[in-house]
Formats: C-alpha cells, sequence, structure tokens
C-alpha cells in the first residue's frame, strides 16, 4: 500500500499496524490496563525480589574456586585459557593437548561461545588486576549468568503476574540443581539465560505493535543459542511445533467462533506471522544476516579458523549424533524424573496436583466434571505399557535380545528390540512416554481454550523437553535443569494464580487449606531446597551421593594439581611433572602456564628430566622404569555411586532365575561357576559361593520395608544404600616424585 497524494505516511503506517497487531481488548496486557496496574509490584514484593537477589549473588559468587575443577570444567577453562593467551586454541584432542595441526574447535566442546566468554573474562580480569586466570575467574561467566537469570523472571510479569514472578524468582534462587551449576563451568548456566531471555523476547514481540526490534533481538539470541550449545534445536523445534499447535488450535477456534487469546481474535497465529514476513521484511532480513554474521565470527573465532560456520556445525552435529546413537553414558529412560522429585519437590507438586485437577475437571467449557479425560489418559498409559511388554516379547521372540536381556526381561541397551530404538528398557517406560506425551497436549489445549496462551506454552515446553531428555542417548544430571527451568515457571505461574484466587488453583486451596497452612509449608518446602543446595553447593560439593553430581574428582585431587604447579613454578627446585591416562584432567588446567610430560594411553614415557608422575596404576604396570624410578603411592581420582535398585512395592525378594542375569553377571566376571545358559525358571545354581550371593543381592537391590528406609535415610542424610563393594567405584591414580638416589656407607 503506497500513500496517495494528500495522505499521511505516519497515519499510514499506524493503520497497517492496526491491520497487523490489532487493538487488544480492555482486559488483555496494554499498559493501561486495570490489569497490569493491580500487577505492578508493590513495596512487598520488590522487598522479596531483593531478598532473592541478595541470596542470589551470594550463593553463586561465594567460595567460587574452592571445589576441584571437573574433568569438562577443565576442558572448557583451559581452552578458554589458551585463547585469552595466544589469541586462538587447538582442541582437536581431548587426550593430549596441544597435539593437532589445525587450529579450530572441536565438537566435543559444544558451541565455541562459552570458550571466547571465558576468555574474554581472564582478559578482563588480567587487565584490571582482580581474579588473575584462576578457577574463580573460569567460573565467574557461569556464576554472572546465574544472578542475571533473576532479570528474564522479572519481564514476565505480564505472562505470569507478579505473585507467579515472586515465585518463579524464589523458586530458582533456591533450586539446587541451578544453583550448584551456576558454579559450574559449564554451558548450562549461559543457555539458560539465553534461552529464557529469548522465550521473553519472543513474547514481547507476538504482543508488540512494532515488533521489528523484537525480530531482530530473537534472530541473534537464536544464534547465540546455536554457538552454545548443539541441543538448541531442542528449544526451537519446541517453538516451531508449538506455533504449529497455535495454528491449529486458531482453525479450530474461528471455526467455532471462539478463540484463545484477545490478540488472536481478528488473526490468527499464521496469519499474524504471514504479515509479520511480509511487512517487516526488513527487520527479518536484517535480524538474519546479523544472526549469521555472528555465527561466522564465532565458529570461526574472529575469521582466524579455515572452515565456516556451516560446515563446523555440521562436523559438531554428526559428532553429537554419533554420541547419541551410541549412548555413551547410559541412563534408563526415567533418569531425570528422580532428580526432579528430589530437588524440585514442591514443583513436582505443584504440578501433580495441577495435573490431577484437569484429569478430574473434564472440559473445561463445562460445568459439570466428566471422567472422559480421566479415563482415556489411563487407557493410553496401560496401552503404551501393554505395548512395550508386547514390543520386548517380539524382541525375545525375533532374536534381538537373547543373551543381552537385562536384569528384568527388558531388552538391554544395544540389543536392537524396538525399545530399544526409543533408547527404554523397560515395558512402562513406554507408557510413561505416551502418558506426557498425551498430558501435555491435553494440557496445552485446555490452557489455550481457557486463554491462558504463555503457560500452554510453559505445559509445551516442559513436556516436550523431559521427552527429548528422556529420549537422548547420554544422561548426564546437567541435562535435568533444561527440564527444571520450564517446570519452576509452570509451577510459580500455577501457585501465583492460586495464591490470587484463580479457578486453576483449587486442588491446590483444597489440599493446602488455608493460606496461612499454605505459606508454612512454602516455606517448608524454600527451607528444605535451601539446605540441599548448601550442603551439595558448599559443604560437599564432590559427594558422589549426590543425584546431580556426576563422577566428580576427589578434593586430593587440587591437592596433587596444586602441588605439581608450585613445585613446577618455583625458581629454585623447578620440577617438570609427567601425567598419562585418567590425571590428565584436570590437571592439565593446573599446569596450564608450566612445562610438563604427557602421554596419550600406552605411549612410551619420556621420563628423562621428569620429577613427578601422575598416571593410571595399569600405564605403571605396563611400564616397569615408572614404579622403578618414581615413589608412587595410589590417590583417589573420583568416587561414583551406583545405587542398586530399590523393590518399594515387592516386599520381598524372590528368588527365580531372571533369564539373562546369571549370563551377564559371569560375563562381566562377577561370579564364577555357573553356566551361561539356564532354562527359563531354573532356580539359582548350588554352586554358587556366598560371595557370590552378596555381590547378587546388592545388585538386586532392596525389598520391602528395607526399601522405604534405605529410601528415607538417603533423603534426609544422603546415605547411600548397598553393598560398598559392588556400588561404590573409587577409581585411583598413581602420585610420586622420584626416589631418592641410594646412600652409599
Amino acid at each position: 500500500m503506497t500513500p496517495q497524494p494528500g495522505e499521511d505516511p505516519a497515519a499510514l503506517k499506524q493503520h497497517r499496524s492496526a491491520a497487523l497487531y490489532p487493538r487488544q481488548s480492555a482486559s488483555s496486557s496494554t499498559p493501561s490496563s486495570p490489569r497490569l496496574r493491580a500487577d505492578r509490584f508493590n513495596g512487598q514484593a520488590w522487598i522479596l525480589l531483593l531478598i532473592a537477589l541478595a541470596f542470589v549473588a551470594a550463593t553463586r559468587l561465594l567460595w567460587l574456586g574452592d571445589r576441584v575443577f571437573y574433568h569438562d570444567e577443565s576442558l572448557f577453562a583451559f581452552y578458554a585459557w589458551q585463547l585469552a593467551t595466544t589469541g586462538t586454541y587447538t582442541a582437536t584432542d581431548e587426550a593430549t593437548p596441544g597435539a593437532a595441526t589445525d587450529l579450530f574447535h572441536h565438537p566435543l566442546l559444544h558451541g565455541p561461545l562459552q570458550m571466547q566468554l571465558i576468555g574474554g573474562v581472564f582478559y578482563l580480569a588480567r587487565l584490571l588486576g582482580v581474579l588473575g586466570d584462576g578457577d574463580a575467574a573460569a567460573r565467574l561467566l557461569a556464576a554472572l549468568s546465574g544472578i542475571a537469570l533473576l532479570f528474564p523472571i522479572l519481564a514476565l510479569r505480564r505472562q505470569i503476574h507478579r505473585q507467579g514472578v515472586v515465585f518463579a524468582a524464589a523458586m530458582a534462587a533456591v533450586s539446587p540443581g541451578i544453583w550448584y551449576y551456576s558454579r559450574f563451568c559449564r554451558n548450562e548456566a549461559p543457555f539458560l539465560l539465553v534461552t529464557l531471555m529469548l522465550v521473553v523476547v519472543v513474547s514481547r514481540g507476538w504482543r508488540s505493535r512494532r515488533p521489528a526490534g523484537w525480530i531482530v533481538a530473537g534472530c541473534l539470541l537464536v544464534a547465540t543459542l546455536v554457538s552454545l550449545k548443539e541441543n538448541s534445536l531442542f528449544i526451537l523445534f519446541d517453538g516451531a511445533s508449538f506455533a504449529a499447535l497455535l495454528a491449529v488450535f486458531d482453525r479450530r477456534a474461528r471455526a467455532t467462533g471462539s478463540s484463545a487469546d484477545g490478540l488472536l481474535k481478528r488473526r490468527g497465529a499464521a496469519a499474524l506471522l504471514g504479515r509479520s514476513l511480509s511487512q517487516c521484511r526488513c527487520a527479518w532480513i536484517s535480524g538474519l544476516a546479523l544472526a549469521w554474521l555472528l555465527l561466522e565470527i564465532v565458529y570461526t573465532n574472529g575469521f582466524q579458523w579455515p572452515r565456516s560456520f556451516l560446515g563446523m556445525y555440521v562436523e559438531q552435529m554428526k559428532y553429537w549424533w554419533g554420541q547419541h546413537a551410541e549412548q555413551r553414558i547410559h541412563g534408563e529412560f526415567h533418569y531425570h524424573l528422580p532428580i526432579l522429585a528430589l530437588y524440585e519437590p514442591l514443583a513436582v507438586l505443584i504440578l501433580i496436583v495441577a495435573v490431577g485437577n484437569m484429569l478430574r475437571g473434564g472440559r473445561p467449557d463445562r460445568k459439570r466434571r466428566s471422567p472422559r479425560l480421566s479415563l482415556l489418559t489411563i487407557l493410553l498409559v496401560v496401552v503404551g505399557v501393554l505395548a512395550g511388554a508386547f514390543a520386548g516379547d517380539i524382541a525375545g521372540f525375533l532374536g534381538l535380545r537373547g543373551a543381552g536381556t537385562g536384569a528384568n526381561g527388558a531388552p538391554a541397551t544395544g540389543s536392537g528390540g524396538p525399545l530399544d530404538f526409543l533408547h527404554m528398557s523397560r515395558p512402562w517406560h513406554l507408557g510413561l512416554a505416551l502418558g506426557v506425551a498425551w498430558l501435555t497436549l491435553c494440557g496445552a489445549w485446555r490452557s489455550l481454550a481457557t486463554r491462558r496462551t504463555f503457560r500452554a506454552w510453559l505445559v509445551w515446553w516442559m513436556g516436550l523437553s523431559f521427552l527429548q531428555y528422556s529420549y537422548a542417548g547420554e544422561k548426564v544430571p546437567w541435562l535435568s535443569l533444561h527440564i527444571a527451568l520450564p517446570l519452576i515457571l509452570l509451577a510459580a505461574d500455577l501457585l501465583g494464580e492460586w495464591w490470587r484466587g484463580g479457578r486453576a488453583g483449587r486442588g491446590l486451596e483444597e489440599s493446602f487449606g488455608r493460606q496461612q497452612a499454605a505459606t508454612f509449608l512454602l516455606a517448608l518446602f524454600f527451607v528444605a531446597n535451601v539446605l540441599q543446595g548448601y550442603r551439595m553447593c558448599i559443604v560437599d560439593p564432590t559427594n558422589p551421593a549426590e543425584l546431580l553430581v556426576y563422577n566428580h574428582p576427589d578434593p586430593g585431587i587440587a591437592e596433587i594439581g596444586r602441588e605439581m604447579r608450585a613445585l613446577a613454578k618455583d625458581s629454585e627446585q623447578r620440577m617438570i611433572p609427567f601425567i598419562q591416562g585418567k590425571a590428565v584432567w584436570p590437571l592439565v588446567w593446573y599446569l596450564r602456564d608450566c612445562s610438563y610430560e604427557s602421554a596419550e594411553g600406552d605411549e612410551a614415557p619420556r621420563l628423562g628430566s621428569v620429577d613427578l608422575v601422575a598416571c593410571d596404576p595399569a600405564y605403571a604396570g605396563q611400564h616397569p622404569e615408572v614404579a622403578r624410578r618414581f615413589d608412587l603411592t595410589p590417590r583417589v581420582m573420583r568416587r561414583a555411586w551406583i545405587p542398586a535398585p530399590l523393590h518399594l512395592i515387592r516386599p520381598w525378594e524372590r528368588w527365580e532365575n531372571p533369564r539373562g542375569l546369571l549370563a551377564w553377571l559371569h560375563s562381566a566376571g562377577l561370579i564364577s561357576g555357573v553356566e551361561e545358559n539356564f532354562p527359563r525358571g531354573e532356580p539359582l545354581a548350588e554352586d554358587l559361593d556366598e560371595r557370590d550371593l552378596a555381590r547378587i543381592r546388592a545388585l538386586r537391590g532392596r525389598y520391602g520395608l528395607g526399601a522405604w528406609k534405605a529410601l528415607l535415610r538417603y533423603i534426609a542424610y544422603r546415605e547411600p544404600w548397598g553393598d560398598r563393594e559392588t556400588t561404590s567405584v573409587p577409581e585411583t591414580i598413581l602420585f610420586g616424585p622420584l626416589k631418592p638416589p641410594p646412600s652409599f656407607p
């Protein structure tokens, strides 16, 4: 549309904006609406938010450099330090740092932006003369990201209201997972921050009459996510699929004469997006061009590395798809459930009550309750469990399972069965996945039907994140944070609505009773989370019994690293360390600016000028000169707790032989004197000694009342259960100086 003679271009622009983004109703979120004025932060809310901010700043920054460096932390920090020192880094081989000839980023390190940002922190720390380039400086980016996470939450006032913002800020502040990994040199804290910023930008741009700036900002934030970590594809898929859900709902709503949001009364979601693409072409072109330029700068390290963004990103995705297919760090499909239940109990409880309220409430447009949704959900879960059991039986019938059968008759990992293709090992995993998918769709659809579009997005985001990270082939605890963030926001939104007396909180109101009782219970949950976080993040951050702590090095490794560093930099007696095997990382970080020797795998050691050795015991056995020349003592490298199963429902142990368990134990060398093939249902062999029986009991877990006692003691005191010989796996290294020369009389 071009202005005609005598027409005002400004009026024409305003007309276009009104056609593209129609005026919202009086009850919607306009700057002068009564609802927004009522949702402004009052004095009490500001006090609570300032307390949360002070708590977050203190808990993320104090004693930041005390904990021993983790394996991954040492990788990220070392290459960031190398970048800050030399302007580039060599990261093509994890085992031998600096051994490659090409200067470019390795996919093992995820996106290169984190190393560049940490390298910038090192540079500024040197320039300002504070912190230096030590442990605290390496973790400062994660700590600042954890603190800044509160500010996008404040920007969600229009979406989850004042009470929801206060609850979300408080729950994020005391979340043990966010707390712990905000003191951890990894991608997770910056990734969560940028993700939440992107959610805020898209939400604001969706409602804005002038979305050009929001479009450009959104494109840049997407590029930032891509350059941080490859699981940015998950959040982008979640957003695209939610837009498709909006389009489907809007089409149905327009056909029935209703709509999800005042903004969509005249224009559907697809129409708004189409108009945005056509009338904001400059913003989209500028945003995409700037995003591509940012990715090229990041992935080429300022155009230093020879490969372009597209080539490196394709290689990065191939690498991580291979890790996913290989299931390098295997875990059960329900891996994240106990982590969320243990460390986010309030959010999980609110979600359970909300789901129960939705199931018993039926359709939102009916006053009379209907059991249809509950029956459909139960039927779907039962069908999923039966289908999972049938898939497992078919796998065994077709010979896809065989000797690889797991302890409970489920197909073992890598057996090639239908469940294994979905990274499931138990029949009920399929029922769990179908139930979560169905409840996610129902919850999002119900929220759209009640004109709560942002809540629908939170439901969709949380449900899809759970399914995505449960399916992912690498199960590590920090990935639970990507489920915990939307869970916290959704729980805060529901809790805030209940606090305001909303309809959706009737289930909570009936459960908690009066407001005083609710306040007491909320305070109890917050105090419990503060105690959990303090114990895990400050008191004992390397405790292997914590589900959020994965295979962490022993604190003694930091002492070894600092001792090596001090001796290597001593001007009077400069010693040359030698490192090999499991000791390479994190010791490389402690020796970052020192001279040292290293060996990869079984490579022969170069001990000519070496004065200190840290190596694997097997390596010292293969090379006798190491043990002959050095006074080596075993030191604990790391401890890992592998919990045995807890059978909370089964009251006693059944000693039938589960087919495949004995074969697996025999192949693993854990028991002896047992044949590999047993007829189905044959009892345990009589020639097993007491030691073998004890190992089997420990691996099969505890039953009935003993299982409940073990679980409660673990929750209260983090006391591991099971036989320590079979469930605790300490890894050791050998460390020591040169033997003194023999003295002759």
